[in-house]
């Protein structure tokens, strides 16, 4: 991983990883799994990203009574026996990750260049013709 990033400001995003452990789970590898190999490679993960000060490392975990919810309770239950640091985050709520991101992944922001990519990001939104959740087509 730290010849891809090459020391370069990097974000990683596992969006709802749930899904792709329950898929890992199915594929035989050896006389284990998958899934194994999946959690061996999130910690590793982890761990780059604490010791990186240029990384960030965001997943998420769909609720316990998602269609994965399995899977997500199993997920979590690693992670915390682990005790691989991590930050819950709830983004709808908290702007802590924002900085986070700013302060790993940018030198500088430009006030005017961030107003206008969250403009574009608002206006796809509006756009799009998938059903967003509530809260998501207006600016706050």
């Amino acid at each position: 991983m730290e010849r891809l990033t090459n020391g370069q400001p990097t974000l990683i995003v596992l969006d709802e990883i749930s899904r792709y452990f329950r898929a890992a789970k199915a594929t035989v590898v050896g006389n284990s799994d998958l899934a194994k190999q999946v959690v061996a490679f999130l910690f590793s993960l982890m761990d780059l990203a604490a010791a990186t000060s240029n990384l960030v490392f965001v997943y998420s975990l769909a609720s316990a009574s998602d269609t994965f919810g399995e899977e997500t309770t199993e997920l979590h239950e690693i992670i915390q026996a682990s005790a691989r640091q991590d930050r819950v985050l709830s983004p709808s709520s908290d702007v802590k990750i924002y900085n986070i991101v700013k302060q790993r992944l940018f030198a500088s922001v430009s006030q005017e260049a961030a107003q206008n990519a969250a403009k574009e990001y608002l206006n796809t939104y509006r756009n799009s013709r998938t059903s967003l959740p509530e809260g998501c087509t207006d600016a706050r």
